[in-house]
C-alpha cells in the first residue's frame, strides 16, 4: 500500500493488479468461515473476553 498526495491509497496485489482507493472510498468486508469437513476454525483471540 502506498499513500498518495491526494489523501488516497494505492493498493498493490501479488498478482500485479493495483487498486486506487480515494479518501472517500467506502470498503465493506466480511469473514466467511468454511463448513468443510476437516476445517479447523481460528482460535478466539485473547482480548475478546475483555471487550464489551
Amino acid at each position: 500500500m502506498s499513500a498518495l498526495a491526494s489523501g488516497g491509497k494505492l493498493l498493490h496485489f501479488h498478482g500485479g493488479e493495483s487498486f486506487h482507493m480515494g479518501c472517500f472510498t467506502v470498503l465493506w468486508a466480511s469473514r466467511h468461515i468454511s463448513q468443510l469437513p476437516g476445517f479447523l476454525p481460528p482460535r478466539p483471540r485473547r482480548y475478546e473476553r475483555t471487550r464489551r
